[in-house]
This record gives C-alpha cells, sequence and structure tokens, in this order.
C-alpha cells in the first residue's frame, strides 16, 4: 500500500483514487460488494496456486532428502566394508617390515606396503 492509499473497509484491500464505485460509510470507505468478492476471488486464487507451488516444493524436498539419506546409508555401507578388507591387509602390512614402503602388495595396483601402514592408521583411528 503506498502513502495516501485508501483500504477498503470491508475486504481490506487498496482502493485505487480512480476507482468508481465506491461506497462511503460513516467510519469507513468499501469497494462495493461485487468488486470485494471479485477482489478477494482473485486474491484467493493467488493463494491457492502459491500453496500449489509450496506443496510440490516439500515433496521435491523430502524426495530429495529420502535420496540422499540412502546415498548416505549406502556409503555408510560400503564404507565399513572397505574398514574390514583394509583391517585385514594392515595387520598384515604392519609385519612386513622388511619389505619397505615403498613396495608393490599388488603387481597390477598401486598398493604399496606404506599405503596399507597409513590406511591402517587412518582405519583404527576412525
Amino acid at each position: 500500500m503506498t502513502p495516501g492509499e485508501i483500504k477498503c473497509g470491508m475486504c481490506g484491500l487498496p482502493i485505487h483514487p480512480s476507482e468508481s464505485g465506491v461506497r462511503h460509510f460513516g467510519t469507513f470507505v468499501a469497494h462495493s460488494e461485487s468488486r470485494c468478492i471479485d477482489l478477494l476471488r482473485g486474491r484467493l486464487e493467488d493463494q491457492q496456486a502459491s500453496i500449489g507451488e509450496l506443496t510440490e516444493q516439500i515433496a521435491r524436498t523430502e524426495r530429495n532428502r529420502d535420496m540422499w539419506k540412502g546415498q548416505c546409508e549406502r556409503q555408510a555401507e560400503a564404507m565399513g566394508e572397505m574398514r574390514k578388507v583394509l583391517r585385514s591387509f594392515a595387520r598384515e602390512a604392519a609385519e612386513w617390515v622388511e619389505m619397505g614402503d615403498t613396495r608393490p602388495v599388488v603387481e597390477s595396483g598401486n598398493i604399496t606396503v606404506g599405503k596399507l601402514r597409513r590406511a591402517a592408521a587412518l582405519v583404527e583411528g576412525a
């Protein structure tokens, strides 16, 4: 509402200065009843559209939450499995003193004894 604008005493919406059909009561000014109904109906439709948009946004947010929750659970399971495997390799690596930290454990991979020892420290700390 802009300064100097009058509010309708019936519907509470602003009355434009050039609007016709305005009724003057002793203590307030109002649109005609049909104008109030039309304005309120338009306002109601706008509010219903906003509610529909918010409902869709809530549903989308809930789907995203469920998707990420499932993703986190799957990653936690994978990390648990990886920890089990790393623990067994890391225990063995702790005993491989004569191999040195740079010697590969598997010929085809980039897994060295040093990496297994560092993984053991991380896994045991977690």
